[in-house]
């Protein structure tokens, strides 16, 4: 989990991506890259799996494959349709309170400053960028 990250962000993911369409394990691992999380780790994902399958969010079925074992292909119950209806609307409130955050932090972080040289900020009258001695000098 990325510092930052909302806490079991993989399962609304992993419901969200089986209401779209069942799956099976691998394909789901490769399909949640575009949330950028449990990066690199299939085994996040079906520990998650098997523990919405215990739930009763999630049910999975073996089929056939073209090529090599049986897979095991996930499905999204009726119970799992209504978490994540809940769990969306939870998203959409930490949405508002990370965008409330963002906007205060964007109005309260200093700006950055120029060089400074012998405790003083060079900066060209013309430009406001820094001189080339303040630039030499900060190095």
């Amino acid at each position: 989990m990325r510092h930052g990250e909302p806490r079991n962000f993989v399962q609304p993911c992993l419901l969200l991506l089986l209401l779209e369409h069942p799956d099976h394990g691998y394909a789901l691992v490769e399909r949640l890259k575009c949330f950028q999380v449990a990066e690199g780790d299939p085994g996040t994902v079906y520990r998650t799996l098997h523990a919405l399958e215990v739930a009763g969010t999630v049910r999975s079925t073996w089929g056939l494959s073209e090529a090599g074992p049986a897979r095991r292909t996930y499905h999204l119950t009726d119970v799992g349709r209504r978490q994540l209806e809940d769990l969306a609307s939870s998203i959409s409130q930490t949405r508002e309170a990370l965008e409330t955050y963002l906007t205060r932090y964007a109005d309260s972080a200093p700006a950055p400053s120029a060089p400074r040289v012998n405790g003083t900020a060079r900066t060209s009258a013309a430009n406001g960028k820094p001189t080339g001695i303040a630039r030499a000098r900060t190095r």
